[in-house]
């Protein structure tokens, strides 16, 4: 057993301070086989200490992950929160942020834009920012660009109404669609239609696609609630318990 409690103690040292442990390398073969026994006698005697190890992995991961996402965010921190490009929901002045990353052809992004509405509803004190993502094709590329040039040359309310229209409806997107579209909303279409490719559209794409790759971004929706990065769909009680916890 002396052996064991050696070995534990190594085992100990050897997580939490990072060193190496040699000092079992020269057991006779005996020995080696005496603490082998020694470890399973006490393991299967002992079976919730596996399970206290394993959550105690999972406790430091996430743990590590969170300050890694919080790095990230306030390492982008201007482009994040202050970037005056990207529409604005919400409450402006609201005490929590959420910044969506997203893609409007994007199944769990519609999924998500329920979700967000509805927490809004909620919940007055939250501010809402924008940011287009397509990650799934042309259509995708084509709806962001449509987004932005809308809001780039018709306001924020026309773009929150296109907004609103890309995300609950599965429209596909061509240039008679889109004059529709422009049309239904009582947006002018060719201010908006020749400003699609323009040079400012392509910029802000751009720069919104060089920002999510900085924050490690693969997939939508990903979410930045203040120093919080949530890769994926929440839904709205999970949403609520993040904000619960920041505030």
């Amino acid at each position: 057993m002396k052996i064991f409690i050696n070995f534990l103690l190594v085992l100990f040292f050897s997580f939490s301070l990072k060193v190496e442990a040699n000092i079992f390398s020269n057991l006779s073969d005996a020995d080696r086989l005496s603490l082998r026994n020694e470890i399973r006698e006490f393991l299967l005697s002992n079976p919730e200490i596996i399970i206290e190890a394993v959550q105690q992995l999972e406790n430091k991961k996430t743990q590590n992950q969170k300050l890694s996402a919080a790095s990230l965010v306030q390492s982008n921190y201007e482009e994040l929160f202050n970037d005056k490009g990207s529409w604005i929901g919400g409450n402006p002045n609201g005490d929590i942020t959420i910044i969506e990353f997203l893609d409007y052809r994007c199944g769990y992004c519609r999924k998500a834009h329920n979700t967000i509405q509805k927490l809004i509803r909620s919940d007055e004190n939250i501010k809402l920012i924008i940011k287009e993502y397509p990650i799934l094709g042309e259509q995708s590329t084509l709806a962001a660009r449509l987004a932005i040039s809308v809001l780039q040359q018709s306001g924020p309310l026309k773009y929150e109404l296109l907004h609103k229209k890309l995300m609950t409806k599965n429209i596909s997107l061509d240039q008679q669609n889109i004059q529709k579209i422009l049309e239904d909303l009582k947006i002018t279409p060719n201010d908006v239609i020749n400003h699609l490719y323009s040079k400012e559209v392509t910029e802000t794409l751009k720069s919104i696609r060089a920002l999510g790759q900085k924050l490690k971004i693969s997939g939508t929706p990903t979410f930045i609630i203040e120093e919080n990065i949530i890769r994926g769909y929440v839904n709205f009680d999970q949403m609520k318990e993040i904000i619960k916890e920041i505030r």
